[in-house]
């Protein structure tokens, strides 16, 4: 990555779509944050692939960092967020044993698939929250989604 960031860095004025590709590499989590913080203050405003990269990469950093993100996103966007956002919030909270916070976030999340209740499921289960997994599991098929394999194993590992 070192090529990349080199490569970034000689970019005379970067638009957000350089910050986006850069921070979608390999970087570590808080080189990314360093890229964000860059970011935001050559006045760039980030658009919501710019957040869901920063989640991605921060969520093995530390949960203060995810919520200051989580934060800005509220400032800037609202509560109701895309699936790729909601996704990644969903999965630090529940990693970090906040269910209620990941509840709220799956709530707001708009044009939610099957992906993103496969996250949620996945979160509670490991987190022992097998009522809620069950419950989610169960709303998934009342919306007609059709759970995949990621589902199912989800769910019935429990049952072992």
């Amino acid at each position: 990555m070192d090529y990349a960031e080199k490569a970034f860095l000689e970019i005379e004025m970067p638009n957000v779509v350089s910050w986006n590709a850069s921070m979608g590499g390999s970087f570590s989590g808080g080189k990314v944050l360093q890229f964000f913080t860059r970011m935001r203050g050559s006045g760039l405003r980030p658009d919501h692939v710019t957040l869901a990269h920063v989640l991605q990469n921060i969520k093995d950093v530390d949960l203060f960092s995810a919520q200051q993100i989580h934060s800005l996103i509220i400032k800037m966007i609202g509560e109701e967020v895309d699936v790729y956002i909601g996704g990644a919030l969903v999965e630090i909270y529940t990693k970090y044993g906040y269910i209620r916070e990941s509840q709220r976030v799956f709530n707001n999340i708009r044009g939610k698939d099957i992906t993103a209740f496969n996250l949620a499921i996945q979160g509670y289960i490991r987190d022992g929250h097998v009522a809620e997994a069950y419950r989610l599991f169960y709303a998934a098929l009342q919306m007609s989604m059709e759970p995949n394999q990621a589902s199912n194993v989800k769910v019935t590992n429990d049952q072992n």
